[in-house]
C-alpha cells in the first residue's frame, strides 16, 4: 500500500523529495524510505541527488513507473465503481462526506502529535 501511495504522489506532483512525498501521502520518513527503496529496486522510481541540497534526494518516475502510474487511475475508478454499486447515491454521498471529515480529523490529530514531538 505504501508503494502505491508513493508512486501516485510522485506521478501526480512530478519530482518530490522524500520529505515532500511524506507530506503528500501522510506517511512517515521510514515508510517513504522503504517504499522508495522497493520502487527503485522494481525500476518504477529513480532517485537522484538534490542539486540544491547536497544531502537531499529527489524521487521521479521512470518510464516503467510512468506506465504503471497511468494505469492507476482507470483501475481505481473501476474499484470505486464496483464498491459504489453496494450503496445508493445518498448513501455514497454520505460515506464520502463522513470519510472526508474523518480524514480532516485524523490529519489534525497527527498534526497535534507531530507538534508534541518537537517540544
Amino acid at each position: 500500500m505504501s508503494e502505491w501511495r508513493l508512486l501516485a504522489a510522485v506521478g501526480r506532483f512530478g519530482v518530490l523529495s522524500p520529505t515532500a512525498a511524506g507530506a503528500r501521502t501522510s506517511m512517515d520518513k521510514v515508510k517513504v524510505s522503504r517504499a522508495a527503496a522497493s520502487l527503485v529496486a522494481r525500476g518504477l522510481l529513480r532517485q537522484s541527488q538534490d542539486p540544491n541540497d547536497g544531502r537531499g534526494r529527489l524521487l521521479r518516475l521512470t518510464r516503467k513507473g510512468t506506465s504503471v502510474y497511468a494505469s492507476i487511475g482507470p483501475t481505481s475508478e473501476k474499484i470505486e465503481d464496483m464498491l459504489a454499486e453496494g450503496l445508493n447515491k445518498t448513501e455514497w454521498s454520505a460515506l464520502n462526506r463522513a470519510l472526508g471529515k474523518l480524514m480532516t480529523h485524523a490529519k489534525a490529530i497527527l498534526g497535534d502529535a507531530e507538534g508534541e514531538d518537537e517540544d
